[in-house]
């Protein structure tokens, strides 16, 4: 049995470092995209970008998404935030993500625009049961990168599902839609939004939303027509 045990924690830790270094990847493919220079310190500038208008009524009335907005800075999050595991979470376990997490934070105090431990860090203190700790860590990413998807919608599932914050979930899922309409899955994860808080008429026009936006996706097109 303990060995059992021990396999089951090794494939956990196994898990979390191979999620972390795919957003590690997948951040740093982004931020070395067409603009090298899109990673902009806070510190010295100021960030503009599309906002949501946060009217419920604008995904149904046909209107634009979003309308260019003013994006202020923000302060870098407590790098010094209590890292406090759940008490039902199992000791290696929770010991391990409490090293990922300080190993981190050494490495953001080193350097603070790293937008990929910026993200690594709000998924392992989402792990933890940490969503306040996740959010801002997530708030900070979307502020660096204002102009991508992954943290809007990583944002819009924590808001939607943990926080529950259904205004905060949908400006942030409607704000990664913005950002690529070209991603499909955005789509399906705002659909699946608006249908787990029963707002079918906007499921159905987001996902018609999407089908104009991308008219050769049959994910797209089935979904569509599968909507009652």
């Amino acid at each position: 049995m303990k060995a059992n045990n021990n396999k089951n924690i090794i494939s956990v830790v196994i898990a979390i470092a191979i999620v972390l270094a795919l957003g590690y990847y997948l951040y740093r493919a982004i931020a070395l995209s067409d603009n090298p220079d899109a990673v902009t310190p806070l510190s010295s500038a100021t960030t503009t970008t599309e906002t949501l208008n946060n009217d419920l009524s604008v995904i149904e009335s046909g209107e634009n998404i979003a309308t260019e907005a003013s994006l202020p800075t923000m302060p870098i999050p407590d790098l010094d935030r209590e890292v406090r595991p759940p008490e039902a979470m199992q000791k290696d376990i929770a010991d391990a993500l409490v090293r990922q997490v300080a190993e981190i934070i050494t490495s953001l105090k080193r350097n603070p625009d790293d937008i990929a431990g910026w993200s690594d860090l709000g998924m392992v203190r989402k792990s933890l049961g940490d969503y306040e700790g996740t959010r801002q860590a997530w708030e900070y990413v979307a502020a660096l990168r204002p102009n991508d998807y992954l943290a809007f919608v990583n944002l819009g599932d924590l808001y939607g599902y943990y926080l529950k914050d259904n205004a905060q979930a949908e400006k942030n899922f409607k704000h990664a839609i913005v950002n690529d309409p070209t991603r499909v899955y955005l789509y399906f994860k705002t659909y699946e939004f608006y249908r787990d808080i029963g707002e079918p008429n906007k499921a159905r026009v987001v996902v018609e939303r999407g089908v104009a936006a991308n008219p050769d996706s049959a994910e797209l097109r089935n979904l569509l027509g599968s909507i009652k």
